[in-house]
């Protein structure tokens, strides 16, 4: 504004200031849109893991157990869980129990 008035621009300084202005504001605006969105999905995912975990899990395993099936819960350290974390998937070609479940062959 100083620089404004020295050089008798005063109207040009306060055009720049203008823009200035306008420019700092949608930045902030662009910045602020970038993080909310995937804050957005976050709590969405975590509404929507823990509706599933409450409310959808009990109730299949009450129509199972219903049917006379033994509903077997995954705990932390058992080894069925570990050895089928540490399995990698097989390719069609090779036979085991990836492809023993009924894969199909590629034809290409």
């Amino acid at each position: 504004m100083r620089a404004g008035e020295r050089s008798g621009d005063l109207s040009g300084a306060f055009r720049r200031l203008a823009e200035q202005l306008e420019h700092a504001a949608s930045l902030r605006n662009r910045i602020l849109s970038a993080f909310l969105y995937p804050l957005v999905l976050a709590v969405a995912g975590a509404v929507a893991v823990t509706i599933l975990m409450v409310a959808v899990i009990p109730r299949f395993v009450d129509l199972l157990e219903g049917t006379g099936a033994t509903v077997r819960i995954p705990r932390k350290g058992d080894p069925n869980t570990a050895r089928l974390l540490k399995t990698e998937p097989r390719s069609p070609s090779r036979k085991g129990p990836a492809c023993s479940q009924g894969c199909r062959q590629r034809t290409s």
